[in-house]
């Protein structure tokens, strides 16, 4: 221990990762718990919505860059002592009037690392995928399909709710199933014909004119259910869930989507965006995404996109396993639903860095689950890997690789346009690829080695991309100003991919556009209701001008004057 004291006699005090990385080092056969005291940043007033990582985070783990680079305080704890929880003078740090964050409790664990490649995966491969049990085939309308993730129990359920919070609000509003599946077919009209304005669709100019929507609906009845939309009682919310004006509609959505899944072994998770640009606690801002501003949903999908699951992210006080970090809940949470929808099926699930650790590839290989994911230097377990500084010496394709036996979690670091490091307990380095790279040196393109887990990874890994980009390119053009409106848009917009790929899944040959064309043309066409009379005209006549009293009428005559 003199040489790890010694690091407190410098003029600069350690950084929390140079810290960490002291601790894990000390070669002693006696084991300590150490508290390490974290500073506050020093630009408290740089303010920022993005999500880097949790606070009040007590795993190493899971800290983020300006926690590992801030100064650490050096209080130390034997673990010997554990039932005396009074501090001591030297769990205190040394300036009283120092401000600290909460203590980060590192406990002295050594994975044992060698060089080897991974001979026995979690799990057992399977290529095939299992369709739902449904009767629907490549003949049946596209409406068909989408009525198994909308149907009319659904949309009743939506219908009461409306019409319950428009009588709470003392307006009168009559609405039956048939009108809010019309409701919906002018939404999903509105993805991929837009226009500047919602009320445009009911013109008669020649420039804008929709006569299938014009003649479904009036627009006063659209812009009546527009405004009193609902998926809740109001009166029953959780406080504690601030998603609870959407829960109920989440909760029927994940149910569904798990009901009619073409599942398959290889599963991605991810983070997507739902764009919103007004005031809301759970409003983020990611930067470097398509999607800066908005909402944040954890989806799980497959290769090609279909939602299996998704729920929204509330913050810090969303996280129902306090015993780990954010990105482990969510991945917990999702294998949970995989293990109790499909008992007898072993899954292989593939995640970034910002889930990926050597806590979560053990808990999830004691469950027989499959996990493959990047990882940040600072969470692989103290493998000690090549660093950067000696990639730079080599050429492009070239690799290291250790196993951690114990757990069997394989750590694998290659050097592509970028070194990159994963982590995974179901695919190991061999068989080699050959990853295909232009060389500006050659002035061709070149074959390059590529791990196996590499490659896997990328193969896999898009499931959640492909989601949004499905999403993205024909999005519901209408947005209200209530904060739910485009949180319940996005699940609208979900219910219509997942329905386009499980048509696709069983043999139906339309592309995304045309899919979406067929339902919304169809729901307009069989519950539309022709208006019986003609609504009131939008024309302006400056000859019936307003009343501003009983004398006086205004007038436009060329004096601007008021007459008797």
């Amino acid at each position: 221990m003199s040489n790890f004291n010694d690091y407190w006699e410098r003029k600069r005090p350690l950084t929390v990762h140079e810290l960490l990385a002291e601790l894990e080092n000390i070669e002693d056969d006696n084991h300590y718990k150490y508290d390490v005291y974290i500073t506050p940043p020093t630009d408290a007033g740089n303010d920022t919505d993005e999500d880097l990582g949790e606070e009040d985070c007590q795993d190493p783990d899971r800290l983020n860059h300006n926690q590992l680079d801030a100064e650490a305080d050096k209080p130390v704890t034997e673990e010997n002592n554990v039932e005396d929880n009074t501090p001591t003078t030297s769990s205190i740090p040394s300036n009283p009037h120092k401000k600290v964050r909460k203590a980060t409790s590192v406990i002295q664990e050594k994975p044992k690392w060698v060089v080897d490649d991974l001979k026995n995966p979690i799990c057992e491969n399977w290529s095939e995928s299992f369709l739902p049990p449904i009767s629907l085939g490549a003949e049946n309308h596209s409406l068909d399909f989408f009525e198994l993730f909308m149907p009319a129990q659904l949309v009743l359920f939506l219908v009461k709710h409306t019409v319950q919070f428009a009588a709470s609000k003392n307006r009168q509003l009559t609405v039956s199933v048939e009108d809010m599946y019309a409701f919906l077919g002018i939404l999903y009209v509105s993805g991929y014909n837009v226009l500047p304005r919602r009320r445009m669709y009911w013109e008669e100019n020649d420039d804008v004119q929709n006569r299938l929507i014009s003649t479904s609906m009036r627009r006063k009845t659209f812009e009546d259910i527009f405004r009193n939309l609902h998926a809740a009682d109001n009166s029953v919310l959780d406080p504690t869930d601030r998603m609870a004006k959407v829960r109920p509609l989440i909760v029927a959505l994940n149910r569904l989507f798990m009901d009619y899944a073409p599942i398959e072994q290889s599963i991605s998770i991810d983070e997507s965006m739902i764009p919103y640009f007004g005031r809301h606690g759970c409003k983020q801002f990611i930067r470097g995404k398509p999607i800066r501003f908005g909402f944040k949903s954890w989806v799980m999908a497959t290769r090609l996109g279909y939602c299996l699951q998704f729920n929204l992210y509330q913050g810090r006080r969303g996280n129902d396993k306090q015993d780990c970090g954010l990105g482990e809940s969510v991945v917990y949470n999702f294998a949970d639903v995989l293990q109790t929808h499909f008992e007898n099926l072993k899954f292989s699930l593939f995640f970034d860095n910002f889930f990926t650790s050597v806590k979560l590839l053990t808990t999830l290989g004691e469950r027989r689950i499959g996990g493959t994911g990047t990882v940040r230097v600072d969470r692989t377990g103290n493998c000690n890997l090549p660093n950067d500084q000696y990639y730079k010496k080599t050429e492009r394709g070239s690799y290291n690789h250790k196993i951690d036996e114990a757990n069997n979690i394989l750590a694998v670091r290659w050097k592509d346009n970028s070194i990159v490091t994963l982590l995974s307990n179901q695919y190991g380095v061999k068989p080699l690829q050959n990853a295909a790279r232009y060389s500006a040196k050659e002035k061709k393109k070149v074959y390059i080695p590529q791990p196996n887990v590499v490659s896997m990874y990328n193969k896999y890994m898009g499931g959640v991309d492909q989601f949004d980009n499905n999403i993205a390119t024909y999005r519901i053009s209408m947005q209200g100003k209530k904060w739910y409106m485009p949180i319940i848009m996005w699940m609208l917009d979900t219910a219509m991919n997942n329905a386009w790929r499980l048509a696709r899944n069983v043999g139906k040959s339309l592309d995304n556009l045309a899919f979406r064309r067929e339902v919304g043309q169809a729901l307009l066409k069989k519950y539309g209701k022709l208006p019986l009379r003609n609504g009131p005209t939008s024309s302006y006549s400056y000859l019936l001008a307003a009343r501003r009293n009983t004398k006086h009428i205004i007038l436009t005559t060329e004096k601007k004057m008021c007459r008797l």
